[in-house]
């Protein structure tokens, strides 16, 4: 601290120090200097207490510096040239070169490191980050040239204990913003980390202590991960105490393909969750689907109920309707017939669900080849699937592999942030019930190819309900069929757009 101070020595006319319970002689040398000295109790993260600081200045221009940085006398004097000859420039980015146990490390990805930290009091402020705050300045940032010495660790002392303490903070931060972490993650982590400084970055001509920072590098990364992972687990609910397990819906749409649907049911049998029940809408099929419907729900212990309605054209959201009339859950999950669900398709979707979000799936597309072969079996084995899917990929018969054997957990990188087309299938959706009939459901008077599945989407976003994705988590292995009358496409999506304009008030 003493050493820091020093070297502002001509420089400052005001020096702020913000201290949370520093138990060395931090406060009398700050005295010494002068300094305005704030002793908050709580320790915010190293972002917000920045602020705190920011508060307290009242000269134009503001330097901030850690206790473990130094001006050089070069530095100091460019600096006072540059606050006086700096018409356009509000922020300035300053080189520093570090210190690592007995060495200034002049490669290993540390060397240059600008950092902003001089600018004009009121046009920046510091992130709110626990650790590895930023600043965010308005405006434009131009670069100094001489160096701010930074003396950051002293030895490998230093280096555990920070390690320990940001691996914790960095772990602490990612948790609040919904990522996740798994020992795979914190070791492949931990690696690229240590490649990456060591080979990449040239750290080996940093001789031994280019290694020791690699090392430690890559120790940190992997403690963040494990710890993340760790937190993570610890805020998953204990399996034996009490939770809600809300009943849910699954909506089947289907038209004159018992084959497929067959399939379709029999995988939906076969779930791990079995907290569900299964409406058939069908939108007017012949005889033959009622008898697959009859001979699933005969040997199924999961409630299967055929709601039918004539054949008059393509009305699916007619159907569709009826079926979340029919249905006795809360929580509504839409597939198509010509689709087969994983067996933790339900679990899955049930994991994602959320008040005041809807999920919109994907799928994994079969080859005609291969659904052929499906069909023609009238079974299904999930596990005998899996065991062939490398070989199925090759061959050009199934176009995702990964989505079939990763699942990713929930978070913020599932939200969408506004309104887009892409990804809306309604061969895979979810929502509320209470969502659904707030907006009235489906809307019928689209009929054919209409885009039914973003008109509902939509609605559900502009009646306040965000929108997720279930990639990654909830796909549906879709059997090919040829591309059904898509010759209203156009006219369909220009009405919908009009739809959107009008509902925005853009009409």
């Amino acid at each position: 601290m003493a050493d820091c101070l020093a070297s502002l020595e001509g420089l400052a006319q005001q020096i702020v120090v913000v201290d949370t319970n520093s138990s060395d002689r931090t406060l009398e040398i700050a005295k010494t200097y002068g300094a305005v000295i704030s002793q908050p109790a709580d320790w915010p993260g190293f972002g917000p207490q920045k602020n705190r600081a920011l508060e307290l200045a009242t000269e134009e221009w503001v330097l901030s510096l850690d206790a473990d940085e130094r001006l050089t006398p070069a530095l100091r004097s460019e600096i006072l040239t540059a606050i006086h000859h700096s018409a356009n420039v509000n922020c300035f980015a300053i080189p520093r070169l570090s210190w690592f146990c007995g060495r200034f490390i002049r490669h290993s990805g540390w060397t240059p490191d600008y950092v902003d930290r001089l600018f004009k009091r009121g046009s920046a402020r510091f992130s709110d980050d626990l650790v590895h705050e930023r600043l965010i300045p308005n405006g434009e940032v131009a670069k100094l040239q001489n160096p701010l010495l930074h003396f950051s660790f002293m030895n490998m002392t230093q280096v555990k204990e920070k390690m320990e303490r940001y691996s914790s903070d960095s772990a602490k931060q990612a948790f609040l913003k919904g990522r996740k972490g798994s020992p795979m993650q914190a070791f492949f982590h931990g690696l690229w980390a240590f490649i990456r400084t060591y080979i990449v970055r040239l750290g080996f001509l940093d001789g031994p202590q280019g290694i020791s920072l690699a090392v430690a590098n890559a120790q940190g990364s992997y403690y963040r991960y494990i710890k993340l992972w760790r937190l993570n687990q610890a805020a998953q609910p204990n399996q034996n105490s009490p939770k809600e397990d809300f009943k849910i819906s699954v909506i089947v749409a289907t038209y004159n393909w018992p084959e497929a649907l067959k399939l379709c049911l029999l995988s939906l049998i076969k779930q791990t969750d079995s907290n569900f029940e299964i409406i058939v809408a069908d939108d007017g099929s012949g005889a033959p689907t009622k008898a697959v419907v009859d001979q699933i729900a005969a040997q199924s212990a999961i409630r299967i109920e055929h709601v039918w309605q004539e054949d008059d054209g393509c009305r699916k959201t007619l159907i569709a309707n009826r079926g979340i009339a029919a249905s006795q859950g809360s929580y509504l999950i839409f597939i198509d017939g010509d689709c087969i669900a994983q067996p933790d398709f339900v679990s899955q979707h049930r994991k994602l669900a959320q008040k005041n979000y809807l999920i919109t799936g994907s799928r994994i597309l079969l080859s005609e080849r291969l659904t052929k072969q499906l069909l023609q079996l009238g079974l299904w084995n999930f596990s005998d699937f899996k065991k062939n899917i490398l070989s199925y990929r090759m061959a050009g018969d199934i176009n995702k592999v990964l989505q079939l054997i990763v699942k990713r957990g929930d978070g913020h990188w599932r939200n969408f942030k506004r309104f887009v087309w892409r990804r809306i299938k309604g061969c895979n959706m979810a929502c509320w019930k209470s969502d659904a009939l707030a907006i009235g459901g489906f809307d019928e008077s689209l009929v054919g190819w209409a885009h039914e599945d973003a008109d509902f989407v939509f609605r559900l976003e502009h009646h306040g309900i965000h929108r997720k994705s279930g990639s990654w988590s909830t796909e549906v292995i879709h059997l090919y069929h040829r591309v059904r009358d898509q010759s209203l496409n156009d006219v369909s999506i220009e009405k919908l757009n009009a739809k959107i304009r009008k509902m925005r008030g853009l009409t």
